[in-house]
């Protein structure tokens, strides 16, 4: 469903500043050692992406990926939290690859996700 609202307000960010964003969003999704790269790293389509993994003692860790992809002249946003699920690489990126495949038509192969390296320590 596409969704449209008046802008309410007009952030002023230097265009270094989210050049920088961007340029990081895009390693994570695609440099040999991004978060998420063993999903999206020989995608067709370019993905930009953060996961993420947030603790939740004592049960399983909540997975969450945030990003955007570009193609066809269309740009799309998908978040995919899933509440006990384990790392975000590991589990909600695959699965924001699944509503990828859908909204780009794209014809995925079976992905091979492994063990995920967290880098962030």
């Amino acid at each position: 469903q596409e969704l449209r609202y008046p802008v309410r307000r007009k952030l002023e960010i230097p265009r270094a500043d989210l050049q920088a964003v961007r340029t990081g969003l895009r390693m994570a999704a695609a440099s040999p050692v991004g978060t998420s790269a063993q999903v999206f790293a020989a995608y067709p389509i370019p993905i930009w992406g953060k996961t993420g993994t947030a603790e939740w003692p004592p049960k399983d860790d909540i997975a969450w990926y945030a990003s955007y992809g570009t193609a066809k002249g269309r740009t799309y946003v998908v978040v995919v939290m899933i509440e006990q699920g384990g790392h975000g690489g590991s589990v909600a990126a695959p699965a924001a690859r699944q509503i990828y495949d859908a909204l780009f038509g794209v014809k995925s192969s079976p992905m091979d996700v492994g063990p995920i390296v967290d880098n962030s320590r």
